[in-house]
């Protein structure tokens, strides 16, 4: 499997492509004549940047990146959250391996991974952090037509003593090596609700 640099880039569909077993193996490759876009890269990289207001009045902050090599890949989220109300903060992330696959205008990752969650309101510093583990998590990315981007997908965790789990979907559009976008995410941990809309931009390296 190849990564294109960007979503259609040379006209092509989605971000995945898979090298016919009659083509050019890759360190056959005449690099005079097949353009780098054609060849594409064992490899793909990108970060995006997010941020919501939830209707119980606390927004959210969000970074992730992903980082995948053929069929496998590492990827890390985290939030910030803050509410006004009381002046309180939380973050949560994760850290997950994974695989990547995809074909023409779909790319699939799943994962599992470590996650956290810190409270920096919590006055004993050991109770701060809270450990757990996100057991399952899935993304899927359509591009079915240039330029949209649309994609859907969840994941569900435990932390000591408390289940949580994650659903959202987005739709946007991408500019070459950005991807712009508005969707919803809803994030249950145990009884409290933590969902809203949200905008952000994903960038390809």
């Amino acid at each position: 499997m190849r990564y294109r640099p960007y979503p259609y880039a040379d006209e092509g569909y989605g971000g995945v492509f898979w090298l016919r077993d009659d083509a050019p193996k890759p360190e056959d490759f005449d690099y005079q004549v097949i353009p780098a876009v054609q060849r594409g890269k064992p490899w793909s990289f990108q970060v995006g940047l997010e941020g919501a207001f939830l209707p119980t009045n606390i927004a959210r902050g969000g970074l992730n990146s992903r980082l995948m090599v053929g069929l496998f890949e590492l990827n890390t989220s985290w939030s910030y959250f803050h509410e006004f109300d009381i002046h309180d903060h939380l973050v949560m992330g994760d850290a997950k391996l994974g695989l990547s696959v995809g074909a023409p205008g779909v790319h699939l990752h799943v994962g599992m991974g470590p996650s956290v969650m810190i409270d920096p309101g919590v006055v004993e510093p050991s109770q701060a952090a809270t450990v757990g583990y996100s057991f399952a998590s899935g993304w899927l990315e359509v591009h079915p037509l240039k330029p949209i981007a649309i994609g859907v997908g969840g994941e569900g965790g435990l932390m000591p003593g408390t289940l949580y789990w994650r659903a959202r979907g987005t739709a946007g559009v991408t500019i070459r090596r950005v991807e712009l976008f508005a969707g919803y995410e809803h994030l249950q941990v145990g009884s409290v609700r933590l969902g809203g809309p949200m905008l952000g931009v994903i960038v390809r390296i």
